[in-house]
């Protein structure tokens, strides 16, 4: 049921996605909170709920331009579950504002293949993981991905390697005197949290913990599934597929390393394992398989909100 409804990209598909969150959203903010909420607050809700689509537009458009995909929207609904799964994020608008801005530098990086306007190319994508930076600070791993796709260019121009460096100075100089203008602070960054932590005491709750085990389970099956069927892959695709598998890799760095351990750094995992995930999907013969794969994700988040 569900495999055959996905396996189209239509409008219609976008928008039952689309309610999907707003249901979870609005589930999350009016009953796990059990608030009431004032009009200012209705108004950040619905901005913060934009972001959300915005994020899910900028995936769809990477999906569809490098063809990551087949034609369906397995990726996009992967990618809901797993982001119900973490209400926390629901909470702040920092990591999706940095996860935006990551997916806007990924999808400059997955273009260089064409080897056209490189080094502007290699600028955009360092501003917005300097930008990124700014909301959650170790988005700044992602530059090790940009890195990454420059050796995978096996260029011997080594001024590229420079750009990124140069894009984060100017970043930096940017808010710095965004700061001094605005709030007369030249030292802004020495308030800026980024502690290191290998503590996972946040986990322990079940929920935390259950949503932990299906975002790894649906890692190990998607990275075994994806190298083990490599040859397979398209020799066109391949430079692009070990793009997204090192975004994820990355977004695991993260989340091991964050100080800041509550739920929220699962957010920069799920995007790669969006799209990988869907190619397992995709690959099932047996269809009996990938549906309860996809109920199974379907039913995570409400088995979460209750237990």
């Amino acid at each position: 049921m569900l495999t055959n409804f996905f396996s189209n990209s239509k409008p219609f598909h976008f928008i039952l996605i689309t309610l999907l969150l707003f249901v979870g959203y609005t589930f999350y903010n009016f009953q796990i909170l059990n608030s009431e909420f004032d009009f200012i607050e209705l108004v950040q809700l619905t901005f913060k709920f934009g972001l959300y689509i915005i994020l899910m537009l900028v995936l769809a458009f990477i999906i569809k331009k490098n063809n990551l995909t087949q034609i369906n929207t397995y990726a996009l609904f992967i990618f809901i579950c797993l982001l119900l799964l973490t209400p926390n994020v629901f909470q702040n608008s920092n990591p999706i504002l940095s996860t935006v801005f990551i997916l806007l530098a990924l999808r400059r990086i997955l273009s260089f293949n064409s080897k056209k306007n490189i080094q502007k190319k290699i600028l955009d994508a360092s501003l917005w993981i300097g930008v990124a930076t700014f909301f959650y600070f170790w988005s700044i791993l992602f530059l090790l991905v940009l890195y990454a796709a420059l050796i995978q260019l096996a260029s011997k121009n080594f001024k590229l390697f420079l750009i990124p460096i140069i894009g984060l100075v100017v970043v930096f100089i940017f808010f710095t005197i965004s700061f001094l203008y605005l709030d007369n602070n030249l030292y802004w960054y020495k308030d800026y949290k980024k502690l290191i932590s290998f503590e996972f005491s946040s986990y322990k709750p079940f929920k935390n913990f259950f949503s932990l085990l299906v975002i790894l389970l649906i890692t190990v099956i998607s990275l075994v599934f994806k190298v083990l069927n490599f040859r397979k892959t398209p020799l066109r695709k391949k430079s692009k597929y070990w793009i997204i598998i090192f975004t994820l890799i990355t977004g695991i760095i993260l989340v091991l390393i964050t100080g800041q351990k509550n739920g929220v750094e699962l957010i920069f995992t799920i995007v790669p394992i969006s799209i990988l995930f869907s190619n397992f999907i995709e690959a099932l013969q047996r269809g009996w398989v990938s549906e309860m794969m996809l109920w199974f994700l379907l039913l995570a988040p409400i088995f979460s909100y209750f237990f």
